[in-house]
């Protein structure tokens, strides 16, 4: 009996890692319903509609940038945020276009990662990663915390899976 518990215990054990390793998958009608706020807010950078952008956070949400190593990490609010795009020139059009997007779900966290491109008009900017942190409310899925990396190589779009381009 004793050997039997110690082997059951010693499976268990070694199995954990691996069962904690897999993500569930997450069916479509969900991952659209985690990335619908996440496409909202690129679209409604490029029309500067910030009551749009602003409907797709949760309160108190923080927006960050990581960084070079070394160098310390920037963080601003949504109303920051909100108002560094409403002020950007009117001619200035800027587009977000986000790739290969991972969603990850644990009840009423989600997290989605995904590259993505940034231009000012036809001329890239910047390009790196996004990492988006939501949560289920009432309201529908609500970002809670983002945060990007931003460099000027290894932009090149080829072979990777548009999620949808604003316009």
């Amino acid at each position: 009996m004793r050997v039997t518990t110690v082997t059951a215990c010693c499976v268990v054990l070694l199995a954990a890692p691996r069962l904690s390793a897999q993500s569930p998958a997450v069916s479509p009608a969900l991952r659209d319903s985690i990335m619908q706020p996440v496409h909202a807010i690129f679209a409604a950078m490029n029309t500067r509609d910030t009551a749009m952008m602003r409907a797709a956070f949760a309160p108190g949400a923080l927006l960050g940038g990581a960084p070079a190593a070394g160098k310390a990490p920037t963080f601003t609010t949504v109303d920051e945020f909100l108002r560094d795009i409403a002020s950007a020139p009117a001619t200035m059009v800027l587009r977000e276009r986000v790739y290969d997007a991972e969603v990850r779900v644990d009840g009423g966290l989600a997290t989605a990662w995904m590259f993505y491109t940034f231009s000012i008009g036809d001329k890239l900017s910047h390009c790196g990663v996004d990492a988006f942190q939501m949560v289920r409310t009432s309201a529908g899925w609500k970002a809670i915390a983002v945060a990007d990396t931003r460099r000027s190589d290894g932009c090149a779009v080829a072979g990777r899976r548009l999620e949808v381009a604003a316009p």
